[in-house]
């Protein structure tokens, strides 16, 4: 579920049910078997959980004020309907100067528009993704695992055997960073600074206003924000056991580079 920053018990919701031209509503009611409140995010669409096949859209295009809306149409190549996440905001492919907002302020019941005043210290713009897990695009059901089990310094590996249930598989993502469902204190980052090969590992210490610990998901990738220039890899490429590196290039074409936030089993 994505959750607003302002009040962590209001949730993104499909009000009314998730079809076409449904509103985005924020609601105090969400639960996670719910697939109204869940949503998957893929190649930059923010997906329903309860029908994939619709996409939170700028309806009728991005500009301030736009409501957002759930729509069948939408691909990735349009950016209308894709969505960067950085620093807890969903900004817009077609205008980074705006972003997804609380529109008035959170409350049960807001309305989501685009907003072109948002800035990370507003926590009416920023957004926590919580209880997913992060897929390759390579496919084969791999998921990224605290490997052997979430403690500080434990590596990041590809894992087929991952299912929702544990929590060495699932994350939160909040303000920048990818956090452990089995330990809050812990969050992924480029072991020893951000560089070319760079093993990705749990660590205590980090906060978000450490690069080496903050990530922007964009298009399928997660690019680190000490060097934009480096993605998160399936080193050597993706099967069961893979060690996670930065690696760069690591262009979008390459399933080894994208992944997908997956909500549910």
């Amino acid at each position: 579920m994505i959750f607003s920053d302002r009040n962590g018990r209001l949730a993104l919701n499909a009000w009314g049910g998730a079809r076409q031209g449904a509103v985005l509503m924020l609601v105090d009611s969400c639960t996670p078997n719910n697939p109204d409140c869940t949503w998957i995010y893929k190649d930059g669409m923010i997906l329903s959980g309860r029908d994939p096949s619709l996409a939170i859209n700028a309806w009728n295009g991005a500009r301030a004020n736009t409501v957002l809306l759930l729509n069948n149409e939408c691909r990735p190549n349009n950016p209308d309907c894709t969505w960067t996440y950085k620093n807890g905001m969903f900004v817009s492919d077609r205008d980074p100067s705006l972003a997804i907002n609380a529109y008035g302020g959170a409350v049960s019941g807001t309305i989501l528009r685009l907003d072109g005043s948002c800035n990370p210290n507003n926590p009416d713009c920023t957004w926590t993704y919580k209880g997913f897990r992060l897929a390759s695009n390579r496919g084969n059901n791999l998921f990224i695992n605290a490997y052997g089990g979430a403690r500080h310094g434990t590596e990041e590996k590809l894992n087929s055997n991952c299912p929702a249930s544990n929590p060495d598989c699932t994350w939160t993502y909040t303000r920048g960073m990818l956090v452990s469902d089995t330990d809050p204190t812990l969050a992924l980052n480029a072991w020893d600074g951000a560089r070319q090969e760079a093993t990705l590992k749990l660590h205590r210490e980090c906060r978000p206003d450490n690069p080496d610990c903050t990530w922007t998901a964009s298009r399928g990738a997660l690019i680190s924000d000490r060097n934009p220039n480096l993605k998160i890899n399936a080193y050597g490429g993706a099967r069961n056991g893979t060690t996670l590196k930065l690696y760069g290039p690591c262009p979008l074409n390459n399933p080894d580079c994208t992944w997908t936030f997956v909500s549910g089993p």
